[in-house]
């Protein structure tokens, strides 16, 4: 578990999910693993995922689960993943494959311990590539945004398209910036050094993007 890279939702504000809207997408909390090379990629995140995608339409107390086969393409499996009645329906079915594993005389049917260590490595979160979303608060003057391409740029993250809604002179202003893929650890990098500079006002929001593709 402590190779696992986990980040929750509280830093995603209501205008990320509007922004997130308008740039044709919508935010969901995701476990992603991926296999890459020789190394597995884990990874648990709020991320913006295509809002024509199937993964997008699920919400309330609905989870979902999509795999993807070099052959099969995308599948999924889908269903309700809280609430006290889908919560009963798991716990009854557990006691009733219990029960019948006991009366079968085969209690042992399913293996209880894991292999101890993983087979593959886990991958470093700084080496994953992807394309990120972020709302950086800018003071609204003059070579402000031309700063921050050149911290992007010094970083290898490349500017795939930028929109600035609302415009007050001598104010901090939201700017939203999408870049084309870049590896986390220079994009990090990138936006710790933004953050340090004093035309910005805030601790810059990020998002990464999953481009996923329906069959």
């Amino acid at each position: 578990l402590k190779s696992v890279y986990v980040e929750g939702i509280r830093n995603v504000a209501e205008q990320d999910i509007e922004h997130a809207v308008s740039l044709g997408y919508r935010i969901k909390l995701l476990a992603v693993i991926k296999r890459v090379g020789g190394e597995v990629e884990i990874r648990v995140q709020p991320t913006m995922v295509p809002i024509d995608h199937m993964l997008a339409s699920v919400g309330g107390v609905y989870n979902a689960v999509m795999v993807e086969g070099d052959i099969v393409g995308q599948t999924l499996f889908y269903g309700r993943g809280a609430g006290r009645l889908p919560t009963a329906s798991a716990v009854i079915s557990d006691l009733a494959q219990a029960a019948r594993n006991l009366v079968n005389q085969s209690p042992r049917r399913v293996p209880t311990r894991l292999q101890a260590q993983p087979t593959e490595k886990i991958r470093d979160i700084g080496a994953i590539e992807a394309r990120y979303y972020l709302r950086a608060s800018l003071m609204d003057r003059p070579g402000v945004l031309g700063m921050i391409a050149s911290v992007l740029g010094a970083h290898h993250v490349s500017i795939a398209s930028v929109v600035q809604k609302e415009v007050r002179a001598g104010e901090y202003v939201p700017v939203i910036i999408v870049t084309h893929r870049a590896k986390e650890r220079e994009f990090e990098a990138a936006i710790r050094e933004i953050d340090s500079m004093r035309e910005v006002g805030a601790k810059t929001v990020r998002l990464r993007i999953e481009d996923l593709r329906n069959t």
